[in-house]
């Protein structure tokens, strides 16, 4: 099988990292199926866009079919995370390992709590809060998975999201989006204090 050849199937394509995800495999040339629940969104033509329901394990499952690499970008409001990302995270396991597939996860930071040195991909996972347990448990699912021998997974973390398309940056949704509804922009921390 030739490089571009090997189908790549990304859950939450339209979403900021997701469809950032499509776009780059498109632009290299690779087979890609993008997947969200509406099965539309405004990605290059040459991607398959497919509906599917990350929450359902056959839908999980028909749309990894083919896959050799599955990544899994799928997200939900804050307050649905501990009811809704556990067995998102099961589905997608199970669906990318009957595939046969490798799996990339794009997460975020809030496992790490608080951090006392710098974040190295060998740092213990301390969760502080509610969302960073959630996130903790997402981790220990997939490592799991990968010590069983299900699958190969790979990781990747990010603090924020910012650039084209990024809907979730702190400061899309706390300096952009109040300024050009006329509103009071808001920033975390003071605004008296340089940062380097």
């Amino acid at each position: 099988m030739d490089n571009n050849s090997e189908l790549h199937v990304v859950f939450g394509a339209s979403g900021s990292i997701g469809s950032a995800v499509v776009r780059e495999l498109a632009k290299r040339g690779k087979r890609v199926r993008a997947v969200n629940r509406t099965g539309k969104a405004e990605l290059p033509p040459s991607v398959e866009m497919i509906k599917g329901d990350a929450s359902n394990l056959e839908s999980v499952r028909q749309a990894c079919q083919g896959a050799g690499v599955v990544y899994h970008r799928v997200n939900l409001p804050y307050e649905q995370w501990s009811k809704g990302l556990p067995p998102i995270m099961d589905n997608i396991i199970e669906g990318t390992a009957a595939a046969g597939a490798k799996l990339v996860f794009a997460d975020n930071l809030f496992a790490y709590g608080i951090a006392q040195s710098p974040i190295t991909e060998d740092l213990t996972l301390r969760p502080a809060t509610r969302k960073g347990r959630i996130r903790s448990l997402l981790a220990y699912k997939l490592i799991g998975a990968e010590k069983k021998g299900k699958l190969h997974s790979v990781t990747v973390r990010a603090s924020d999201f910012y650039g084209p398309g990024a809907l979730n940056s702190i400061s899309v949704e706390l300096v952009f989006k109040p300024l050009l509804a006329g509103k009071k922009a808001m920033w975390l921390g003071r605004l008296d204090v340089p940062t380097v």
